[in-house]
């Protein structure tokens, strides 16, 4: 297996492992996913060396490092704004494994996405994953009792701290994934443009433009 997928997994299952304990059955579901995702090369190709690109795959690492030090640095010092900074962590994720399958159809597919509408169409596959956290966060609170609906509410402290949890994450998601659009399409200009278009075999270098 491409030495690159395999960290990433190592680290995804982690990150599984960290938020199933937290019962966080969102990120359980994006970790999930991204593996799922990481792994498609090999089950479409049959080759246990094909890969998404260098350039890209050296990014997978990030967030989800960056996951499991909050984690760890939570444990010990919990904080106020975790919430949100795991929302950020989770979009970035969200973005790369949004790539990978604008990638897929670049080379599944007849129709090419050139590198902008490839990064535009992580930037909306992030931002539907955050409906869908959404989701998540309403059938968590209507089944651990917290109030929802407005019989629930005995306050207006209540009712905002209910909103906030609901419209944090696309809140969140629709600031930061501006700034990893800005930040990703910078990176990618920089590598060679068959990062979006094949898969590579043993993670070589991309050679640049």
């Amino acid at each position: 297996m491409n030495r690159y997928v395999g960290f990433s997994i190592l680290l995804s299952c982690l990150v599984i492992a960290v938020t199933l304990w937290q019962n966080d059955w969102i990120w359980v579901f994006v970790a999930s996913m991204g593996v799922v995702i990481m792994l498609s090369p090999i089950m479409i190709t049959h080759d246990s060396e094909a890969a998404y690109g260098r350039s890209l795959m050296a990014l997978v690492p990030i967030p989800l490092i960056a996951y499991l030090v909050l984690f760890a640095v939570d444990s010990y010092h919990s904080f106020d704004v975790f919430y949100e900074i795991s929302v950020a962590i989770m979009a970035f994720a969200s973005m790369l494994y949004g790539m990978m399958v604008a990638i897929y159809l670049n080379i599944n597919k007849e129709t090419i996405l050139s590198r902008r509408w490839v990064i535009l169409y992580s930037l909306i596959f992030a931002c539907s994953l955050s409906m869908l956290y959404m989701l998540f966060t309403v059938v968590w609170m209507s089944t651990t009792g917290y109030p929802l609906y407005n019989g629930d509410f005995e306050n207006t402290m209540d009712n905002d701290e209910s909103n906030r949890m609901l419209m944090l994450p696309i809140a969140v998601t629709t600031v930061v994934t501006v700034l990893y659009v800005i930040i990703l399409n910078a990176y990618f200009k920089k590598v060679d443009k068959k990062v979006i278009s094949e898969y590579t075999r043993g993670g070589p270098k991309d050679e640049k433009n």
